[in-house]
């Protein structure tokens, strides 16, 4: 079955702004002074989120984006920065990749004034704890649940510093760390509580007690640097793209704002496999999709069949051989062989190559992805 490529099409609306811009930036316009933002995107980063932050970053007329390995932060990427983001995936995973002196070096962009933004696993690599964090934040991990969204609620300390309503929000939410504040503080660290739990659930068995009313967004200084972080993930949804806003303004003092991200006219929707990525081969790969005319991006994963993504969907992109791993791939294979079985087109690049099923297009990255998506 082949699916219709018919996307509706729409310019990307300009927004005046605001830090730098003297004058209205189109969507591909940037400001003459935008901050400097890297995004991490080694060993551990992973998910949808990972991607939309990608995204959000690349499209700001405010910023300019950077990509960064481990390897890159030891190297002392982070130097003249303005700020870092970590997005969520495996924070163990992230914190390995850094190595022992990207750690370093990464604290010290912290310390010595650099910002820092954080979802999900960016804030669990923050914690108090021995097993490769941080020790940046003065909490500890009570545990975790896997869920799609959940209420929020924003503490008067949090509108204020995010410039938002004291209220409940609905916040994608899933796998983050529930956290309790430690007894031991952590010198030159200082932070408030910007939201709780405001829901305690389980998919699986029954809810942590803790849950409800646990801290969730966290607001504050290390040394002479601020960071924002949230067990959640508000980069995923477009109603709570004004705490992400929030968050940037409290660590810069910068305002930002996020274009409304419009459908192409006659656009192939592509579908980019996010589940277990890592590296900027791959981050690159899916802007580079994202930012052709004719192409528009849905980023996926794993459950992308459960939510019925793969019926909007023409082509399906896999970034790596997550497929052949007898365990991890288990459900990339269903959710691949499903999507072949209705006519859809998959297509793979990197590692992927190598264990495509058949009927599958093996692929350059980044642009040459592009031209294969062209040639079908």
């Amino acid at each position: 079955m082949k699916l219709p490529i018919n996307l509706i099409a729409v310019a990307i609306t300009s927004i005046a702004i605001l830090s730098g811009c003297t004058t209205p930036p189109s969507s591909k316009t940037k400001c003459d002074n935008p901050l400097k933002v890297s995004i991490y995107v080694g060993e551990g980063a992973k998910g949808i989120g990972c991607v939309e932050w990608c995204r959000l970053v690349n499209e700001c007329p405010q910023m300019r984006m950077k990509l960064v390995e481990g390897k890159d932060v030891a190297a002392g990427a982070l130097e003249g920065e303005d700020v870092v983001v970590m997005p969520g995936g495996d924070s163990k995973g992230e914190f390995t990749s850094l190595t022992e002196e990207g750690v370093k070096k990464f604290k010290e962009f912290i310390l010595n004034g650099g910002s820092y933004v954080g979802t999900c696993a960016g804030c669990s690599i923050l914690l108090n704890e021995e097993d490769r964090r941080l020790k940046i934040v003065p909490y500890k991990r009570l545990g975790s649940t896997k869920l799609l969204n959940g209420d929020f609620m924003i503490t008067k300390a949090g509108a204020e510093a995010l410039g938002i309503a004291e209220e409940p929000r609905r916040i994608r939410y899933s796998g983050g760390p529930i956290i309790k504040k430690t007894d031991t503080e952590v010198p030159n660290a200082k932070f408030e509580v910007f939201g709780t739990y405001a829901f305690e659930a389980s998919t699986n068995g029954r809810a942590n007690p803790e849950m409800y009313g646990a801290a969730g967004i966290l607001g504050g200084t290390y040394g002479k640097g601020k960071v924002f972080t949230t067990v959640a993930h508000p980069e995923y949804f477009e109603d709570t793209l004004d705490i992400v806003e929030g968050a940037f303004k409290f660590v810069t003092g910068r305002e930002v704002k996020f274009p409304p991200r419009m459908k192409k006219k006659d656009a192939v929707a592509v579908g980019f496999l996010t589940s277990y990525i890592s590296g900027i081969e791959t981050a690159e790969t899916a802007l580079a999709i994202d930012n052709a005319e004719d192409m528009y991006l849905v980023p996926v994963d794993v459950m992308a069949d459960w939510r019925r993504q793969l019926d909007h969907i023409n082509v399906l992109v896999l970034p790596n051989g997550i497929i052949a791993d007898p365990k991890r791939g288990k459900n990339v294979k269903k959710l691949v062989e499903k999507f072949m079985s209705r006519g859809g087109t998959v297509i793979g690049f990197s590692s992927a190559v190598k264990v495509l099923p058949k009927g599958a297009i093996p692929s350059g990255s980044r642009e040459e992805i592009v031209k294969t998506i062209r040639s079908l």
